[in-house]
């Protein structure tokens, strides 16, 4: 499993779309590479400050993101 995301990496993360300038969006979504256009599950675990991200229609990892060290 890869390392969490922290904020200096997410800050540094750009959408998927390879012809897109990123200057129009201030956000990044999150999905999985299993379902698109399916929805996530968001699941915080006290005990380290990680919040994990799953596929809500298989369960699939999505991605691990550090909120609190």
């Amino acid at each position: 499993m890869p390392p969490p995301l922290t904020q200096s990496v997410m800050n540094m993360s750009e959408c998927s779309n390879p012809s897109c300038t990123h200057e129009d969006h201030p956000l990044l979504h999150f999905h999985g590479r299993c379902h698109l256009k399916g929805p996530v599950n968001v699941v915080y675990e006290k005990a380290t400050g990680i919040l994990k991200v799953t596929c809500a229609i298989c369960g699939k990892f999505i991605a691990n993101i550090l909120v609190a060290p």
